[in-house]
């Protein structure tokens, strides 16, 4: 969830918020280098809404996700990651009590993390 201070350069309340459910492709570009850059794409839904000066609202709209990354095997189960994940999905509409307002959402998410791989020797 993320607050709202302003809304097309007005001074504004509210917050805006989304949860994504998307299947995902990646590719490895250069298997058995030392470090691994792979990318990926993705579709899915994306639940988006939020309040924002009375205005309110969420609807699930089609989505789409594209990923770029660099992996360090530290052993066969345990990888260091930093990733990119760029995530966008159609307008919702926001309503008041006498008129609607669409909203375009789209997210940039930078993550760096360890994962863990099950069932490999």
């Amino acid at each position: 969830m993320a607050s709202v201070d302003q809304f097309s350069g007005v001074s504004s309340s509210g917050h805006l918020f989304s949860t994504s459910v998307m299947a995902n492709v990646t590719k490895d570009l250069m298997d058995g280098a030392q470090i691994t850059p792979y990318v990926g794409v993705g579709l899915g839904l994306q639940d988006v809404g939020g309040v924002v000066n009375g205005f309110s609202g969420d609807q699930w709209k089609p989505a789409y996700q594209l990923e770029a990354g660099l992996r360090k095997d530290l052993s066969p189960q345990l990888s260091l990651f930093a990733e990119y994940r760029f995530s966008q999905s159609e307008a919702t509409k926001l309503s008041d009590a006498t008129d609607i307002a669409q909203q375009h959402f789209s997210n940039h998410l930078l993550t760096i993390g360890l994962s863990y791989h099950l069932g490999q020797d």
